[in-house]
């Protein structure tokens, strides 16, 4: 934003969609995607999948179970009872689970909010993840207030 002469603040750009994304993915660490049940791979998928996953988002379009594979195995039994209901469309998906990154094996705590859309020719689950890691276990985790993770997860738009 740039200020005009007389001290009134002006709006030089506008932000568009794509710009919005950018934003979202790049500085706030959020994986947007679209998964087909239909086909068990990823129809689209924001381009950050190595930053967050630390997989290639190519492998994850081939392999809809790759995901599975990389969930903490203390998470899995809950993460899949709930996915499945949501695979159905009986419930929205909202998960906090740990997340065993390929490329390192370094545990990363994600965040999912996730749900079914019909379409014309079938369903499409669409949704979000966002690495909340640092909200968890660095220095914003052991303080309290405004910035905590419950605030921040309830904060998060329980539509998708």
């Amino acid at each position: 934003m740039k200020r005009h002469p007389t001290g009134t603040p002006q709006n030089t750009s506008s932000l568009t969609g794509s710009d919005l994304i950018t934003t979202l993915t790049e500085r706030a660490n959020i994986f947007l995607f679209a998964y087909s049940p239909q086909f068990k791979s990823l129809l689209s998928w924001s381009e950050n999948a190595f930053s967050i996953l630390g997989v290639k988002d190519v492998e994850i379009a081939r392999d809809g179970n790759l995901f599975l594979r990389h969930v903490h195995p203390d998470d899995r039994y809950l993460l899949m009872t709930d996915l499945e209901q949501a695979l159905s469309g009986k419930r929205e998906y909202r998960a906090t689970y740990r997340w065993i990154r390929p490329d390192n094996n370094e545990v990363r705590w994600l965040h999912c909010r996730a749900g079914m859309v019909q379409y014309s020719d079938g369903g499409i689950f669409e949704g979000f993840l966002v690495d909340l890691s640092d909200e968890f276990t660095g220095a914003i985790g052991q303080l309290a207030g405004p910035d905590s993770v419950g605030t921040i997860l309830s904060a998060i738009s329980t539509l998708v």
